[in-house]
């Protein structure tokens, strides 16, 4: 398989950690926290808005050096570095300082769950509805409705929709231990969405999986199921 890589991605993690050292040691009063967290929300936050530069083996390596070495692309980095520093400090999350996944590796298999991902809009206009509320649950063995908790601190249950992000929501729920390799089951989800002055809308679906060796630690993006579209109305 042909492996591609983002050399963007090394110069921006390397100049944003080493920028937060910088600014750290200066003591300037604005940065608050470089705690790992942060530095990742950083580090998203110059990714997101600078153009990626994908390699194919050395010779692509090669290619690029000039360019990535060049004092534009240093500058440019730099810039959303400082601005993207700026912005995480000002807005922490509340977990920021927690540790970044909470399942530990002690089992032989599990079952890991894909990024679920779905959109709300509104009833009547079919505009993309921002300050919504949604909450996942999942049936139990006891066939009880339970919060799902998130594979990652950084992934919020529940979780609100915003103008910026059109209505989308995702979560990437916590992978559960497996009692053999290969197991087949079925995993009952509910979604309930609320927003004031709207009806309060829940909808189920099921996701099948089968259990794999491996603890999956990394989001895979193509491993994606996706909730079907869901409408709030105004009561009558």
């Amino acid at each position: 398989m042909i492996q591609v890589h983002n050399l963007m991605e090394e110069i921006v993690i390397f100049r944003v950690n080493q920028l937060y050292d910088e600014v750290k040691q200066m003591g300037s009063k604005w940065l608050t926290c470089d705690c790992e967290n942060c530095r990742t929300d950083c580090v998203n936050y110059v990714l997101n808005r600078i153009s990626p530069r994908y390699i194919v083996g050395a010779r692509g390596a090669t290619y690029n050096a000039e360019l990535l070495n060049g004092g534009q692309m240093n500058a440019d980095v730099d810039a959303l570095a400082l601005e993207g520093m700026r912005i995480v400090a000002a807005t922490k999350r509340s977990f920021h300082q927690e540790e970044v996944f909470v399942l530990s590796e002690d089992e032989d298999c599990y079952f890991n769950f894909p990024v679920l991902f779905g959109s709300i809009f509104e009833g009547k206009t079919f505009e993309p509805l921002s300050g919504a509320k949604i909450l996942l649950t999942m049936q139990n063995s006891l066939v009880q409705s339970v919060k799902v908790p998130m594979m990652c601190v950084s992934w919020e249950n529940p979780i609100s929709t915003f103008q910026s992000t059109k209505g989308k929501f995702t979560f990437w729920p916590q992978a559960i231990p497996a009692t053999t390799l290969g197991e087949k089951k079925s995993f009952l989800f509910t979604v309930e969405i609320s927003k004031e002055g709207y009806e309060t809308v829940y909808h189920s679906f099921t996701v099948d999986l089968k259990s794999q060796k491996k603890l999956e630690k990394e989001m895979n993006s193509v491993n994606s199921f996706k909730i079907q579209d869901l409408y709030l109305f105004k009561p009558e």
